[in-house]
């Protein structure tokens, strides 16, 4: 699998009379899996270009990074490593420049996380519930989801929230609590770190807030980039699409879109309106902007 992240990098630093120039742009993307099937996938970085700019985790039979997350200085970043050909995977974290790497779970099947704004929190699922940990591994614990749960995606919201979504998929395939009325299944849902002051945002799933906190922008519930108010309500469909991210200045978003396999799958960037689309990577997915 293949993932991407990408740096847009705000205001000159005045020093004097004299200003630094901005950084470049940067983007970290994990490479597909080899076409002969060996499980292997790494991170590179890249730039909007798609100019590769450095290779981040190398390539390894039966190794597998996915899923990265940047740490909202982008100085880390976390990601999901499976080491024994997908029959566990963990939690990890590493420098930006792919140094450093280090373990931070312990569960059988933890994946997808997600670093809290005030860089004190990594949440992500772990064998279908969702946890928290400091980025140093320690002071894990749960975060009370209502049952039939089945967390999938988390995030965070503005105010110190979490947000998650659960059961997802097409409602053909709930169990017959996920009918009951507010449910939550199929929606984007926020709470408070205990599990208290629950509310569902929008109906989709993998929801990411713009920097001001105003809009979210989001996977529809059958797939689809769409963007919303942060209340919550109907959503917009911007195109095909999922795992959709804003720039730093939410000018922009970068999201994937699959292909018929992992080598064909492509990651793309457009205006926040849904114009000028076009894609930036082939073979990679789950992209991520650094901040």
């Amino acid at each position: 699998m293949i993932y991407l992240f990408v740096l847009a990098v705000g205001l000159l630093a005045a020093f004097g009379n004299a200003a630094t120039p901005p950084a470049p742009e940067q983007i970290a993307v994990s490479l597909a899996t080899h076409n002969g099937g060996d499980g292997s996938g790494g991170m590179v970085l890249i730039n909007p270009s798609g100019r590769r700019l450095a290779v981040l985790t190398k390539r390894r039979a039966g190794r597998e990074d996915s899923e990265p997350a940047w740490s909202p200085d982008g100085s880390r970043l976390a990601f999901t490593r499976t080491a024994d050909g997908r029959r566990s995977f963990q939690i990890y974290v590493m420098r930006a420049d792919g140094k450093g790497v280090r373990r931070i779970t312990r569960g059988r099947f933890d994946y997808s996380p997600s670093w809290s704004p005030d860089g004190r929190w990594i949440a992500y699922r772990s064998n279908g519930a969702l946890r928290i940990v400091h980025p140093d591994g320690t002071g894990g614990r749960s975060v009370p989801t209502r049952r039939p749960t089945e967390v999938e995606y988390p995030g965070w919201a503005p105010g110190g929230r979490i947000a998650y979504s659960y059961w997802s998929t097409i409602p053909q395939d709930w169990p017959a609590a996920c009918h009951r009325a507010r449910s939550g299944c199929g929606h984007v849902i926020s709470s408070r770190l205990d599990g208290s002051r629950r509310r569902l945002i929008v109906r989709g799933r993998d929801a990411h807030w713009s920097r001001d906190g105003r809009m979210i922008v989001y996977t529809g519930p059958d797939g689809g980039v769409y963007v919303a108010p942060s209340a919550g309500g109907g959503g917009r469909l911007l195109g095909r699409g999922y795992r959709a991210e804003w720039s730093r200045d939410g000018s922009q978003i970068v999201y994937a879109r699959l292909g018929s396999r992992p080598s064909q799958d492509s990651v793309w960037i457009m205006n926040r309106d849904g114009s000028n689309a076009h894609r930036i990577s082939r073979g990679a997915s789950n992209p991520a902007w650094r901040p």
